[in-house]
């Protein structure tokens, strides 16, 4: 018998995509990440980890630019669906992934409402891209990474 072709019940239990909390951060200049959020992904060099640039972090502390990665995203929408972005984040020791507003704006022109209870990002025609949920006072939207180790995983952004 051809042992490949049949199922193997280990990758049954890997799932396809693993969800990761990113908050949207007005503070910060860029779309940061950690490696731990990211596992099993590779990081490209960027221009600012070639010259030793360094991001500030809320408290005072300096993180090194570790590279870059393009992730293609499930980002949440209202109504429990989601929609496919790509974004380019920059990879430092964060302690959790901080999605820029004016990155988000001034790069994607995308536009950013909010109130008491949610986020929304919408384009430049007016639809909605993401929607992030208020958790105490953070904008917070869980968005789906595919799994690196996924059989079906060919390789990440476009």
């Amino acid at each position: 018998t051809d042992h490949d072709a049949e199922p193997n019940a280990a990758d049954a239990a890997i799932p396809e995509a693993v969800d990761v909390d990113v908050a949207v951060d007005s503070e910060a200049g860029d779309n940061v990440l950690a490696q731990v959020d990211v596992k099993g992904h590779k990081i490209q060099d960027s221009p600012g980890s070639l010259r030793g640039q360094q991001f500030k972090g809320a408290g005072g502390h300096v993180m090194a630019n570790e590279g870059q990665i393009v992730l293609e995203l499930l980002a949440p929408l209202e109504d429990g669906q989601h929609n496919a972005v790509d974004v380019c984040w920059q990879i430092a020791d964060v302690c959790r992934p901080l999605l820029s507003v004016s990155n988000i704006c001034d790069k994607a022109q995308h536009t950013f409402t909010f109130d008491a209870k949610k986020a929304v990002v919408r384009d430049v025609k007016g639809r909605i891209v993401c929607v992030f949920q208020r958790k105490g006072n953070l904008y917070i939207g869980r968005m789906k990474v595919r799994n690196p180790s996924h059989p079906s995983f060919g390789g990440q952004g476009k």
